[in-house]
């Protein structure tokens, strides 16, 4: 069970971190993030740092 959670997860981040890369020009809003991740902002932001060890806004700054 673990491990197909930990997929699933994988899939929406890199789904995120392949919009991100993609769109760094623009102006990239936290909302924006979550709805290409298909997932409501709390549970998002914490999966995403959890997963990266660094915040959304780091990852979109560096």
């Amino acid at each position: 069970m673990r491990r197909a959670l930990r997929n699933a997860l994988r899939i929406h981040l890199n789904r995120v971190l392949d919009y991100v890369h993609a769109h760094l020009e623009d102006d990239l809003s936290f909302d924006r993030m979550t709805e290409v991740a298909c997932l409501s902002p709390y549970p998002w932001s914490r999966i995403y740092s959890a997963m990266r060890g660094e915040t959304i806004v780091a990852t979109s700054l560096g």
